[in-house]
């Protein structure tokens, strides 16, 4: 399973909120589409986005408690289509990767994120499909 390091709060707005694109400067590639992603929450807050969230009336940030977990996998994702232009209130483009049958971890799990898309270590993965493989099984993916 591979996994993508989000910055909190954006990690919990997609684990215990509404966001449902994540943004990027590049799409997500061709083969992960139909396939599910850990969604990791690293370590730096990003207290800006905090503020814009916020400031917005059409977005919510999820409680202290989902917004202070760092350096875990909090959700699996499934990768739906490339987004480039969007009325959601949660895409800033320039492209966005549509998240689809979000799943909360009940418990986060431990793991040390890096940049770009990156493999999930097999004893971390084992342990999402404890949590979430009945999920990712309902839903289709790669479990």
């Amino acid at each position: 399973m591979k996994a993508i390091t989000i910055w909190q709060p954006w990690a919990a707005c997609i684990s215990h909120g509404e966001k449902r694109v994540e943004n990027r400067t590049w799409g997500p590639p061709e083969k992960l589409k139909g396939e599910f992603i850990a969604i990791h929450a690293g370590l730096t807050y990003d207290a800006e986005a905090e503020k814009t969230i916020r400031e917005c009336p059409y977005l919510k940030l999820p409680d202290d408690h989902h917004r202070s977990v760092a350096g875990a996998i909090v959700a699996v994702a499934k990768i739906g289509a490339l987004i480039t232009e969007s009325h959601d209130p949660w895409f800033s483009g320039p492209r966005g990767w549509e998240l689809l049958d979000v799943c909360a971890m009940p418990t986060p799990i431990p793991a040390r994120g890096l940049v770009g898309l990156w493999q999930v270590p097999e004893d971390v993965e084992q342990q999402i499909l404890a949590q979430a493989g009945e999920w990712i099984n309902t839903f289709g993916g790669n479990g």
